[in-house]
């Protein structure tokens, strides 16, 4: 099975691109969903970060708030919030991910997919047998993700630069998607992608 590793920056697209991926008969494991599981309510993860982080980042039905969890660990210049909440969630989607790889390859899957928006940061690359980067304009980036998340210009350039540098994304990468276009060309690019790995796999693991 082809393991294919999707990144990108934030408010990139990388959403997007993994349903069209879908669309095209491929499955798609999402690290942000793992992630999530891994604090769900009830769940040890969810014990841990109401430990670390009090009840304030809790919403009525026992939630973890992503965004208010987000805004604390941005504002925290010593990176101490951050470290202890991927403390909590890290080792649970990686248990999980490979978990998913192994059940999707037993299952005779030729292709799948797994989103992962810290593909870089945590040095991840050797995992997969391609690497697919999302790109986008900057500008379009701040407008889109100044959109999605209600941030100022200056709060979303903020936490852009705060990210692996977009360059690297795609100089590391084996395929490079651009959103700067309709969904239409994204759709296309994306298919074009799966046409090319079905033609012409990739050899083994990256190193």
């Amino acid at each position: 099975m082809i393991w294919m590793a999707l990144t990108g920056g934030i408010a990139s697209g990388k959403t997007t691109v993994a349903g069209f991926f879908s669309d095209a008969g491929v499955t798609v494991v999402s690290a942000d969903k793992l992630a999530h599981d891994a604090i769900a309510p009830g769940s040890p993860g969810a014990t841990d970060v109401r430990r670390v982080f009090g009840d304030g980042v809790f919403d009525e039905a026992g939630q973890v708030d992503r965004a208010k969890l987000g805004a604390l660990i941005f504002a925290d210049g010593t990176g101490n919030l951050k470290r202890q909440l991927e403390a909590i969630i890290h080792p649970q989607v990686r248990r999980q991910s490979e978990f998913e790889r192994k059940r999707l390859e037993a299952r005779g899957d030729e292709i799948a997919v797994y989103e992962i928006p810290l593909l870089f940061e945590k040095n991840l690359i050797a995992e997969f047998d391609s690497i697919i980067t999302v790109a986008i304009s900057s500008e379009l980036q701040v407008e889109r993700l100044m959109a999605r998340s209600g941030l100022t210009k200056e709060q979303a350039y903020a936490r852009i630069q705060a990210q692996f540098p977009q360059d690297q994304k795609i100089q590391g990468a084996d395929f490079v998607i651009w959103n700067d276009g309709d969904l239409k060309r994204l759709r296309d690019q994306t298919e074009q992608i799966v046409a090319s790995l079905r033609t012409t796999p990739p050899h083994g693991r990256r190193r």
